[in-house]
């Protein structure tokens, strides 16, 4: 008979840990998730150590290949926060440029400019010596 170890042990910990999940957490909808996917995620150190080092949309998009129906729950689960954050910026940005500029009508083209994650390369466009205008 071969004697466990305690490195040994930690996946069987690690799976009742998963398996248990529905029992400390009775108002969490497991219908969801497939329990084998659980146990593997638990029970993988590679995919602990992924978890440490990235960050949370990232970590579930990486593992979304081999755990699909998991992955795919957990994505639209954090879907709702980002674009939350998003129309909170945008409103912000709206009411800030309305009241800087309230003799506009249409502020479409600025408030895209607002809201935009990319930076202009203005050392580019001024070598290049050409001026750029947005049609309204």
């Amino acid at each position: 008979m071969r004697s466990w170890t305690a490195a040994q042990s930690q996946p069987s910990r690690n799976i009742c840990k998963a398996l248990t999940l529905g029992r400390n957490f009775p108002e969490l909808d497991t219908g969801f998730v497939s329990l084998d996917s659980v146990v593997d995620i638990v029970s993988d150190g590679t995919l602990k150590t992924t978890f440490r080092e990235k960050s949370l949309p990232d970590y579930w998009v990486q593992i979304q290949p081999w755990h699909s129906e998991l992955a795919d729950t957990a994505l639209k689960r954090l879907m709702p926060f980002p674009t939350t954050y998003n129309c909170d910026i945008g409103f912000s940005s709206l009411v800030g440029l309305k009241v800087r500029q309230c003799n506009r009508i249409n502020v479409e083209s600025d408030l895209r400019i607002k809201l935009s994650s990319l930076e202009p390369d203005i050392v580019s466009l001024m070598s290049q010596h050409k001026q750029h205008h947005t049609v309204n």
